[in-house]
């Protein structure tokens, strides 16, 4: 369960999380902030080998060469590279245009979701990868990074306040998240039939999907209780709004992509 939400979680938004750090601080972003990054990254990077090290319970020197020549190694050599790039060329980055921008970033995006992919498989062992529901997961990084790519150039024009999510977006995510919830956790019983597995990434992925769910429904919740009070502005307010907006995307994509596996994926069975 750790390696899931190291990897999903605080790798997904590594960089809102050190952004919002440092707009706390009263610090910008530019700067030191991508090489803060890039740090927060190595290191969820090394906390994933040595979770999967406690999974496999292999001799150190075994565990290393075996970690070299795994999926871990080319997961980790793609996130230190594709920052060094990004970091390298935000100068020319910010002298193009916005499509051209929005382009680059989400090419950024796409290699780390790729990098994250190959650190989860890597993390929850090598066999049975695809039945393990990792794509779900996969499937739901996706919608976020390229939902966080647009957000600045695109999304967010009404700087300093929180105005761009029309509350009706939050309306029906309530609702569509709702159905998807009792869809994944009751009808279909996925965490009760998956319970019992020796697979780690059948176990995980079903209780990550629940919670996730759990959670973009409460942020939607939070969104439209304050929906008719007027203008928010602020920096709690746009971070509150960018977050939930970002959740729930991924919560929604998450359930979804699940719901489809189950059908297209035979039943597990119960030991």
């Amino acid at each position: 369960m750790a390696a899931v939400f190291a990897l999903v979680i605080c790798f997904t938004f590594s960089d809102d999380i050190v952004e919002f750090g440092l707009d706390v601080t009263g610090h910008r972003f530019s700067g030191a902030g991508p090489w803060l990054v890039l740090a927060t990254d190595c290191l969820l990077v090394a906390a994933t080998a040595a979770l999967k090290w406690r999974i496999e319970q292999a001799p150190r020197q075994v565990f290393v060469r075996q970690l070299i020549g795994s999926r871990w190694a080319l997961g980790a050599a793609i996130v230190v590279v594709t920052h060094l790039l990004s970091i390298s060329t935000a100068t020319h980055r910010a002298n193009l245009g916005v499509v051209q921008s929005i382009w680059l970033s989400m090419l950024f995006s796409l290699l780390f979701v790729a990098a994250m992919a190959l650190l989860l498989t890597s993390a929850l062992g090598e066999k049975s990868i695809w039945r393990s529901w990792v794509l779900p997961m996969i499937v739901g990084t996706v919608v976020v990074q390229v939902a966080s790519a647009l957000w600045y150039p695109v999304i967010d024009v009404e700087k300093g306040c929180a105005n761009d999510i029309s509350s009706t977006y939050f309306s029906d995510m309530t609702n569509i998240i709702a159905i998807v919830l009792l869809t994944v956790g009751v009808e279909l019983a996925y965490v009760r039939r998956t319970a019992g597995t020796t697979d780690p990434g059948r176990r995980v992925a079903p209780v990550f999907t629940v919670l996730w769910l759990c959670v973009g429904l409460a942020l939607a919740f939070t969104m439209l209780v304050k929906a008719d009070l007027g203008p928010h502005c602020g920096l709690a307010a746009v971070w509150h709004e960018y977050i939930a907006f970002v959740v729930t995307a991924q919560a929604l994509s998450i359930g979804l992509t699940t719901v489809l596996w189950l059908l297209v994926t035979d039943q597990p069975t119960v030991e």
